[in-house]
């Protein structure tokens, strides 16, 4: 068995041996990967921050168009609702002529022939304005019902956003 003495490489420059320079510049490289690391994670919890601000902003404009369609909705009823009620008075009003115009008329075959036709003819009429008041009154609910809907979605986007950023920091 030789008994060999190995030296220790050293840096001309110092005492210090070649393993620990190459420690030092390992923990240098180390240190540089891991603040590049960091600074990506900011920037991308300052994206997702952004991202909820927006989705944030979004969500009360969407909020504000809802309260918006709920207050039309509401006209909507009221509007209709007094329709309803012209119509009914006018139903009623239409029926008291009738009755009179029976009892006064010579002729009550005529006078009823008249009636029947100018009953019908209101009746088409009201039937077409309860029709349309019922398209108008479908077609809020609709757009409402789409409304939350997209302002449920939103939330449950926003909320994830959330709790993404808040996971991060």
């Amino acid at each position: 068995a030789s008994s060999k003495v190995t030296k220790v490489a050293q840096s001309p420059a110092s005492s210090e041996p070649a393993s620990e320079i190459e420690c030092r510049v390992s923990e240098r490289k180390e240190s540089r990967r891991l603040h590049q690391h960091l600074v990506q994670e900011r920037e991308h919890r300052d994206q997702l921050l952004k991202r909820v601000s927006s989705l944030t902003a979004e969500l009360s404009e969407q909020q504000e168009s809802a309260r918006h369609l709920e207050h039309q909705t509401r006209q909507l009823r009221e509007e209709s609702e007094r329709r309803r009620t012209v119509i009914a008075t006018l139903q009623n009003r239409s029926r008291k002529l009738d009755e009179s115009r029976l009892l006064q008329d010579r002729d009550p075959n005529e006078e009823l022939r008249q009636t029947v036709q100018q009953t019908k003819r209101e009746v088409t009429r009201k039937s077409a304005v309860i029709t349309e008041l019922r398209a108008e009154i479908s077609e809020a609910r609709q757009w409402k019902s789409e409304q939350q809907r997209r302002d449920e979605r939103n939330e449950a986007r926003q909320e994830a956003d959330l709790a993404r950023a808040r996971a991060l920091r």
